[in-house]
């Protein structure tokens, strides 16, 4: 990858949603970061058809930072979160030749919490080993009554 490196003497805030989930790794030197994207979408609200989108723009955020690390591991796909950085450079994709804008944050703050997952398990119906059907919501996923589980 070929770099850019802008030197900025203002800051960026730029709101997102994380389209992955957080990765940790170090460079070849041993410096740990952790690097994810967030997608955020350009647009206007328009009063007769609500928000109109007429863009998006992946931003990778990677923090050097080890203050900030243990928190953005916690940070979930589908979240959306706010970005706050004073540096950022552009870089060269090798595969596609398209620009990467990578910002390096002063601070993340996550504007909501992680998406509730939907029931896996919503309507089914689970038989016990006595024989007696349950609500498979309802039923333990792991049973730890010995009785339960040596019932003859």
């Amino acid at each position: 990858m070929r770099e850019i490196v802008i030197v900025m003497l203002f800051e960026c805030l730029v709101e997102g949603k994380v389209t992955a989930a957080p990765e940790s790794d170090t460079t070849a030197n041993g410096k740990p970061f952790v690097r994810f994207t967030i997608e955020h979408e350009q647009g206007y609200h328009d009063a007769g058809r609500g928000w109109v989108t007429t863009g998006r723009t992946d931003y990778r955020v990677t923090c050097w930072d080890k203050r900030l690390m243990p928190a953005l591991t916690g940070i979930r796909r589908g979240q959306r979160v706010l970005v706050r950085a004073t540096r950022f450079n552009i870089l060269n994709d090798n595969d596609t030749g398209e620009p990467i804008f990578n910002l390096t944050p002063d601070y993340v703050r996550v504007l909501e919490a992680t998406p509730e997952r939907p029931r896996q398990r919503d309507g089914h119906m689970v038989r016990t080993a006595h024989g007696e059907d349950i609500h498979a919501d309802k039923y333990p996923d792991v049973v730890t009554n010995r009785d339960l589980i040596h019932h003859r």
